[in-house]
């Protein structure tokens, strides 16, 4: 991506929203949510630049859009601090959820570690019923 600060700051507030609700970002809600002011017009046209560079993508034609794999790498890169990234504080993620005993458990250690509880047991959700899926078409049933 070359430095622009409008951009930038587009990408950035379409992937923080993603990470916090897993769900696809309009427009609108960069609006509401980027300090410059641009009208939810003026982003889209920003969002379709970001996506023939190859930043974020449309999961479906009435959709917000969501960071691809190119997107999230610029962004852990260039985007997040170093003590961000990783605070001495924060309990080391793979231990502290192999000792969680069911989602409420997950959830709170995310929230510790900086991650809405609602995202995360969306996401617990989510894996639950492809798992629930992925057995139930092997004819396992528990």
């Amino acid at each position: 991506m070359y430095q622009d600060d409008r951009l930038e700051g587009v990408f950035k507030c379409i992937v923080e929203a993603y990470i916090q609700t897993a769900e696809p970002v309009g427009s609108r809600t960069v609006s509401r949510m980027y300090p410059g002011g641009l009208s939810p017009a003026s982003i889209r046209n920003v969002m379709a630049d970001l996506e023939d560079m190859g930043y974020i993508q449309q999961p479906h034609t009435s959709a917000g859009r969501i960071p691809t794999a190119l997107g999230y790498r610029y962004y852990v890169d260039r985007m997040i601090t170093q003590e961000a990234k990783r605070p001495a504080d924060l309990p080391d993620a793979h231990e502290t959820l192999a000792r969680a005993q069911d989602i409420e458990d997950v959830a709170e250690t995310a929230s510790i570690m900086g991650c809405s509880e609602g995202s995360v047991k969306t996401h617990c959700s989510r894996a639950n019923h492809a798992l629930a899926a992925a057995l139930k078409a092997r004819g396992i049933t528990l």
